[in-house]
């Protein structure tokens, strides 16, 4: 039957057969699917040009015609898009797409079709890759040329079928973006649509579907996946909350992995092998179960994170409350007797009425910040004791109750176990490597199962207990955060997130200085969304219910899980469990402070450009604002009383601002870092983010420490780093990779390590 008949709902895990009716695991492509193959038909790529009338140059653009092509028949063509950091060759270059598409046809699992690699970045110019803010323009323009230029010049040079029906459209990461911009937006021209860990410039699904029955009867095919440890899982999570939420059917399918080629080549395995077909999709609902590989997928539903079928709870069992994101939202307005919220900022379109200000004339609406030195009594603070007795205590407080909400008085026994030890090495240092699991104990409600994955890789050859900075990044294969051992991607410096020039990784660098790095991932211990709140340590202290409007939120969730991961490294003899410091990028950068704050045993702390919500003072009124961080998409990081203040209530409501957060790490030492307007864009605030760690400055000169000690804000790249609290924006993207140099000789005032001894040379 086709797609468009599946249910639009389906509440149980189903596993999909293929045509043939042999069933296989629907998440992992077979052993060897992108190793080239002896003695099978291979097609032919070839690199053409075309001319482009909407650029107004010649563009190239990769051509695969399958085995056996003849202009006697006619094929179907899949456009097959590229990523932020590649061009019409990625595929080919690093996804060996032809040697998969090969191997498909061998096995005769692929309708024969042209598949047609373009790049993606349309402008007259030779732009480099590897930038978003300089470069969403071209991907932007690449719509009209694909439309315009690109297919009819396919259709008009080779052998193909010219309707809807016969044209896919699918990408990896910003092409994945686009393939949702492009496809859902033209349905007329795309019958059947993927997107493989969509990046940031994915439109909002209520944009792209103002006729979702029309969407829904039109698709063939519509295919959202992700790897488990991708930092972007949340912008597909969202999508498909929405799918969900307007009935259009979907493929959601959720695999291992992070932001890397490895997913993306299995996507590619899985979504061609459905292209252009009837009767393939043969859905059989099989009791909740998973593939054998543990991948996760389904059709039109929310996915059960938790699910295991070797522990499947019976029907008897209380299971958790299901809710949507925008359900979720809406209970909360309900109970603080919200009937309006204002809109946030729109950071995309200059000219909508809510478009984001950049203007710092428009920026301080309300310039009084909450004295962090005032008790409510109205008394000043004017000792270090009033100050750790007294006032602390009352902006925790503050802080619990309307910012991040509360953490239960008690929450389940972690249990920790390393899983297994390797040795080897990261650049040039022998290290050893833990994977560990901190199974959270789950017996006061079964039905939730929540297990925190955590590396810890350490120097071999130190000879005593080492420092170690801890990121909210990805363990146990990877993604941005890097693999334990490997340096993965941080340490290629690819797509913006390294260090510049392709240079050592942070992780090489602590090393360096004979310290060790952990790396927790933070959706093993609450998924990134509103629809995940009856689940993960949230939901499981809450035995599956909604939350109250003073609990806890995935920000304070994540600091909770990275606690647990420091009460395991104060039991590990390699580690120096009083000289670990927290780090984190973007919303992990959020978590870190937070962390940082609540957490007085982490030595130092590294933000990353954590924007609202995060250091960024919540009074400003640039980039984000409290009311994108309090819609339905950013909310369920924070606690539910945070809506008022987007709602009934304004900025200047709230009874403590982010200088008070940055108050409440002193007088421990912490680095603000963020990068250069130009580049990573005013989006997360730079400003706004050093006005709160000038603010934090009498807490610490109070506390006998030094603050920023200047109010000017500082021009780019200069380091204000004489006092405990630091800042520096660098010249790059959306990274803390520019910065590393700086915060590690910042870091070198209060974090002490033994030299490593010298490497023996190599005969």
């Amino acid at each position: 039957m086709r797609f468009r008949a599946i249910g639009q709902c389906i509440s149980t895990f189903l596993v999909l057969a293929v045509c043939a009716g042999a069933e296989e695991p629907i998440g992992r492509a077979p052993e060897g699917f992108d190793k080239e193959r002896d003695g099978i038909n291979r097609g032919k790529v070839e690199r053409i040009e075309y001319d482009s009338q909407s650029i107004g140059v010649k563009r190239p653009v990769m051509v695969y015609t399958p085995p056996g092509y003849s202009k006697e028949h006619k094929y179907p063509v899949l456009y097959l898009l590229h990523g932020i950091g590649g061009d019409e060759r990625e595929w080919l270059r690093g996804g060996s797409a032809e040697v998969v598409l090969d191997n498909l046809h061998a096995d005769q699992k692929i309708v024969p079709m042209i598949v047609v690699m373009p790049n993606g970045r349309a402008s007259k110019e030779s732009l480099a890759r590897g930038r978003f803010r300089g470069q969403s323009e071209a991907f932007a323009a690449f719509e009209i040329d694909l439309l315009k230029d690109l297919i009819p010049y396919v259709e008009a040079n080779y052998s193909v079928q010219a309707d809807r029906e016969h044209r896919a459209l699918a990408g990896l990461s910003m092409g994945g973006g686009q393939s949702l911009n492009f496809g859902l937006a033209h349905l007329d021209t795309f019958a059947w649509v993927g997107a493989f860990s969509s990046a940031p410039n994915t439109r909002p699904a209520a944009e792209l579907l103002k006729d979702p029955a029309d969407a829904a009867g039109k698709l063939r095919l519509l295919w959202l996946s992700c790897g488990e440890d991708d930092r972007l899982l949340n912008i597909s999570q969202r999508f498909h909350d929405a799918l969900v939420e307007k009935k259009v059917p979907h493929i959601w399918h959720i695999e291992p992995g992070g932001h890397d080629m490895a997913v993306w080549k299995n996507d590619l395995y899985l979504f061609a092998k459905r292209l252009f077909r009837e009767g393939t999709e043969q859905a059989t609902a099989s009791g909740g179960r998973e593939s054998p590989d543990g991948d996760r997928t389904q059709i039109g539903t929310q996915p059960d994170r938790e699910a295991d079928a070797s522990r499947s709870p019976s029907t008897s069992v209380p299971q958790p409350v299901e809710l949507t994101r925008e359900q979720d939202h809406q209970r909360l307005k309900d109970l603080l007797g919200i009937k309006e919220m204002r809109r946030g900022a729109n950071g995309n379109d200059r000219n909508a009425p809510n478009a984001a200000n950049y203007d710092e004339a428009k920026a301080n609406p309300f310039p009084n910040l909450p004295d962090p030195l005032v008790l409510f009594s109205g008394e000043k603070v004017t000792t270090a004791e009033m100050w750790t007795t007294k006032r602390r205590p009352e902006i925790v407080e503050l802080f619990d109750r309307e910012i991040y909400g509360r953490v239960p008085a008690e929450t389940p026994k972690v249990t920790w176990e390393v899983v297994s030890t390797t040795e080897g090495k990261n650049g040039d240092v022998p290290i050893v490597t833990k994977q560990l699991v901190g199974h959270v104990d789950n017996s006061s409600f079964p039905a939730i199962t929540v297990d925190i994955q955590l590396t810890l890789a350490t120097p071999a050859a130190a000879a005593l207990p080492v420092p170690v900075m801890m990121e909210f990044g990805f363990s146990f294969g990877g993604g941005r955060g890097g693999i334990a051992g490997r340096g993965g991607i941080a340490g290629r410096g690819g797509r913006g997130f390294g260090p510049p020039g392709g240079g050592p990784s942070w992780q090489q660098q602590v090393l360096s200085k004979g310290w060790g790095y952990a790396v927790l991932s933070p959706n093993s211990v609450q998924a990134d969304s509103g629809a995940g709140l009856t689940r993960g340590i949230i939901g499981l202290c809450n035995k599956g219910q909604p939350r109250k409007v003073d609990d806890w939120g995935a920000l304070r969730a994540w600091a909770w899980g990275a606690s647990r991961a420091l009460d395991y490294l104060q039991t590990d003899k390699a580690v120096d469990a009083k000289q670990v410091g927290i780090t984190g990028l973007s919303r992990y950068g959020k978590a870190a402070i937070v962390a940082m704050a609540y957490d007085e045993r982490f030595a130092i702390g590294f933000i990353g450009s954590s924007g609202a919500g995060g250091v960024k003072l919540h009074r400003r009124n640039f980039g984000e604002l409290v009311e994108n961080v309090a819609s339905s998409g950013e909310y369920h990081w924070m606690a539910g009383n945070y809506l008022k203040y987007a709602g009934p209530l304004t900025w200047n409501d709230l009874p403590v601002d982010s200088h008070e957060l940055v108050a409440l790490c002193a007088p421990r030492p912490v680095f603000i870092s963020v990068g250069s307007q130009q580049v990573e864009g005013g989006w997360v605030d730079a400003k706004g983010m050093f006005l709160a760690g000038v603010g934090a400055g009498p807490v610490y000169e109070l506390l006998g420490k030094k603050g920023l000690g200047t109010t000017e804000f500082p021009a780019q790249e200069t380091a204000l780093t004489g006092g405990e609290v630091a800042f520096r924006q660098h010249a790059g993207g959306h990274t803390t990779g520019p910065n590393w140099p700086t915060f590690l000789k910042f870091a070198d005032r209060y974090i002490k390590a033994r030299p490593l001894p010298a490497a023996e040379p190599q005969p």
